[in-house]
């Protein structure tokens, strides 16, 4: 059953930010950050945004893999998923680090699965505010909510 808030794209960018004064760590120097931005957009037009900041040695992440798993992976389980259905959103953010130890060898996700959980549960929270109870809206609140319960009561039946 389709939903305003049904994700219909995911769009992934890498971002190139230099930084206003270079810093020393461990194994250099830093000059700017580079992380990847998604926005994912629902059939109301909504968009949520997410943020990974993969830094290798401090996660097994790069921005290349992070890339491959949110292009190989996230994407394609996101398209048609509504944002309301969180628990299975979550489910599918469990199973990636098996996933992509089978295709990137890498075990662990954190950063790529936290840009995918940001962005969909600031999507979340859009439409919660969206829909706060207005002479105008209020309908639509007691509509989305009453559909919202029903999905997620079939769901554990």
């Amino acid at each position: 059953r389709k939903t305003a808030m049904d994700i219909v794209s995911v769009s992934i960018y890498v971002v190139r930010v230099p930084l206003v004064k270079p810093y020393k760590v461990s194994f250099g120097v830093a000059t700017h950050g580079e992380n990847v931005v998604i926005a994912v957009k629902t059939s109301s037009g909504v968009v949520g945004y997410g943020e990974a900041d993969p830094l290798p040695p401090f996660t097994s992440e790069t921005v290349q893999s992070t890339v491959h798993v949110l292009r190989g992976l996230f994407a394609p389980a996101l398209i048609g998923r509504c944002v309301l259905d969180r628990n299975a959103i979550m489910t599918m953010l469990d199973k990636v680090p098996l996933l992509s130890a089978r295709i990137l060898g890498t075990h662990s996700t954190p950063s790529t699965q936290y840009t995918v959980t940001l962005s969909t549960h600031t999507l979340h929270t859009k439409h919660a505010l969206s829909t706060k109870h207005t002479p105008t809206t209020h309908k639509a609140h007691t509509h989305n909510k009453h559909t919202h319960n029903k999905h997620t009561h079939n769901k554990h039946t």
